[in-house]
């Protein structure tokens, strides 16, 4: 580093004092023999180690070139994307980063970097909300790409928002992940295999087409029906399964007969990606209003009978699950039936959450609907409307009469603009009809085109169908998004670390270990070191007994809470547990904590708590509670 600027260099000499005399050009008039007074001091990784990082450079008291992000709790991806982009990538690597943030008292502590750990734990759950728009829900609680960012997403109007910043959100998201690998650190996203493999240059394959959202027909994915009609003529697909039903050649081409080479659109993999979240989210209270906005939109946004039966379905199955556990609940304020203070986020229930502004707005888009429609339709019509008007009547039951708040809805939404609304047009009254559907997600289909396809399916260009679709949903209904993440990624990763690494290994970076609870607290208590006590004292006892008896989810936050990971990493790590006597206090960690014991502290990242004595886990229990909801014994030195 040399007046601004970085330039390669080579060494001259190694001195016998570890340091070194560098040659290079910094692009003035010849090349000069740079001595070590005149050069700032660098960290330079010589190994992947952190603890074998070796110094280079002479006098003067200047570390080498460092970054500070300052960034919002409340609004943390907002507030991370300017620095995030405009910092010079090798500024995003261990030893050149620190975050902060902004009006908390935490401090960057050098070795462990638990302040950067924190910051991509909270990140890595904000990016993953389907209701951001970037990452859609894929099979096996996978991640893909959304193929159109930010489609269908409650917030579209906003200007900083996904589907009007695309370019800039997909930058940041390869920044994002390149600083999980880098700094390993997961993000607790577990992305699908095809874009792991794309992010280290590698080509996807026709395998990875079961990781594809929203592409199944009535639960079953295209991929295994490609695999079952093209058993017979590559039975390499189907060897690893045996469940799967294979055809052989007279079925299969009977099966094929009269199919079209065409696959769903962009949108409509979306639409059917988020429909069958909703129904993941409808059995975790937690994620209820996540669920209920997002089938809000698909509600309004639903353009043929197939989508808004689906999207009926789904609203039908949310709202009879949250009507039976909270309709026995007595936890209701005066004027707002919805406000149990177990489940809504504003816990006084004397202001709308956002579960009861979730549920009005999909109370709201029911009404268009409803207001929509004929009334001279047959009996599949008027079965479906009854069933929309069974999900009204649910909605009403939970939240009340309106009567008293139409001024507010009146503000709120009947000024609304819709984004996909022409300029022309005046903002959506509430009771009026939508004019128009999404045009994107009125065309269900999308034609896959490639050599030796006509538009009807044989068994004759089946396999080139395959190979062509895996194509278009693996990579071309991806671009041009996919190429700047991918980008971007790999200028923050270090082209060393890029090499080095298998997908895999990308693939586990980022999304850490998936492991149930057993097997979760095993691992736990396996990397845990004891100061001042031992695994037999009583006080570390309670600990892990009341480590094992939280839920996955609880499981999960306090593990977050304790280390900052959010999830078990894949890379070296260690806990420490140190008693202290104070019973008064709360537990309070550190997570800024290495194992290497000077001053340095450049070994293994090693977060500590300081549990206090106490004499039973009812107790434990209580502090704990206490602690993690303020956050209040969260120390970074």
């Amino acid at each position: 580093y040399w007046s601004g600027g970085w330039y390669p260099a080579t060494v001259d000499k190694e001195n016998t004092d570890g340091t070194f005399i560098l040659v290079w050009d910094d692009r003035d008039m010849f090349d000069r023999r740079k001595t070590p007074e005149k050069l700032r001091w660098l960290e330079a990784t010589l190994t992947e180690q952190p603890s074998q990082r070796r110094s280079i450079g002479g006098g003067g008291g200047l570390r080498g070139r460092r970054v500070t992000l300052c960034v919002e709790r409340s609004r943390l991806l907002s507030s991370a994307m300017v620095p995030v982009l405009a910092a010079a990538p090798e500024e995003l690597r261990p030893g050149c980063l620190r975050i902060e943030y902004h009006g908390e008292d935490g401090q960057y502590g050098e070795g462990g970097g638990g302040v950067t750990r924190a910051f991509l734990a909270q990140a890595g759950g904000l990016l993953s909300d389907a209701r951001l728009g970037l990452l859609l829900p894929a099979p096996c609680d996978h991640l893909q790409l959304s193929p159109i960012l930010g489609f269908l997403t409650p917030h579209a109007a906003d200007s900083q928002s996904v589907p009007r910043q695309p370019d800039r959100w997909s930058r940041f998201l390869g920044r994002m992940l390149a600083m999980s690998v880098c700094h390993e650190c997961p993000l607790g996203l577990l992305l699908v295999p095809s874009l792991c493999k794309q992010l280290l240059g590698q080509e996807p394959s026709f395998e990875d087409l079961q990781f594809v959202p929203g592409l199944s027909d009535n639960g079953t994915s295209w991929y295994r029906s490609l695999c079952a009609l093209l058993a017979h003529r590559r039975p390499e697909l189907v060897k690893d399964d045996p469940s799967l039903v294979r055809l052989d050649a007279e079925a299969a081409s009977e099966a094929v007969s009269g199919l079209e080479a065409v696959m769903p659109s962009r949108a409509e993999q979306v639409f059917q990606s988020l429909a069958a979240h909703v129904g993941v989210l409808t059995s975790d209270r937690q994620r209820w209003p996540e669920a209920t906005e997002v089938v809000s939109r698909l509600l309004r946004e639903a353009s043929s009978d197939p989508q808004r039966e689906l999207a009926a379905d789904r609203s039908r199955d949310l709202l009879e699950t949250i009507n039976a556990e909270l309709g026995s609940s007595s936890s209701y304020c005066s004027h707002r039936h919805l406000a149990a203070a177990a489940v809504v986020e504003d816990f006084c229930g004397c202001e709308e959450g956002p579960m009861t502004q979730a549920l009005r707005q999909a109370l709201r888009s029911l009404r268009w609907s409803l207001s929509g429609r004929q009334h001279d339709y047959g009996t599949e019509e008027a079965s479906r409307v009854d069933t929309e008007r069974r999900i009204e009547q649910l909605l009403e039951m939970l939240l009340g009469s309106e009567s008293d708040d139409k001024a507010l809805e009146l503000q709120q939404v009947a000024c609304e603009r819709r984004p996909d609304d022409p300029p022309e047009q005046g903002p959506r009254l509430i009771g009026q009809a939508p004019q128009t559907f999404h045009t994107t997600l009125a065309r269900a289909s999308s034609r896959v085109d490639g050599p030796g396809l006509s538009d009807e399916l044989t068994m004759e260009n089946l396999e080139a169908f395959a190979d062509a679709l895996a194509m278009k949903a693996l990579s071309q209904n991806l671009q041009p998004h996919l190429g700047r993440i991918v980008e971007e990624f790999r200028r923050v990763v270090p082209q060393r670390t890029q090499q080095s690494l298998t997908w895999q290994q990308v693939r586990d970076r980022i999304s850490g270990r998936r492991l149930d609870p057993e097997a979760f607290v095993r691992e736990w208590r396996d990397r845990t070191t004891y100061q001042s006590c031992s695994e037999a004292d009583e006080s570390v006892r309670l600990w892990w007994g009341y480590v094992s008896d939280r839920t996955a989810e609880e499981l999960s936050r306090l593990f977050a809470w304790c280390t900052g990971f959010a999830a078990i990493p894949v890379t070296a790590w260690k806990f420490q547990i140190k008693v202290v006597d104070d019973v008064v206090r709360c537990p309070s960690i550190n997570t800024c904590m290495t194992d290497d014991p000077s001053a340095a502290n450049r070994g293994v990242k090693m977060p500590t708590i300081y549990l206090p004595a106490y004499d039973s886990q009812a107790t434990l229990a209580r502090k704990m509670e206490w602690a993690i909801a303020g956050a209040s014994a969260m120390h970074l030195h």
